[in-house]
């Protein structure tokens, strides 16, 4: 859920602000989602 909320967010952001994606951008977003997802689960063992 986590994951998917994420992503909606971002590609949502990108296309709203640039209306395009580039190869840059998705590498960004897989940074951004791993430092989520990271987050998350140690909220979650807390």
């Amino acid at each position: 859920m986590v994951f998917i909320a994420a992503l909606v967010l971002i590609l949502g952001f990108y296309k709203k602000k640039l209306n395009c994606i580039t190869g840059d951008m998705l590498g960004a977003m897989n940074e951004v989602t791993e430092t989520v997802l990271f987050l998350a689960a140690g909220a979650l063992i807390l």
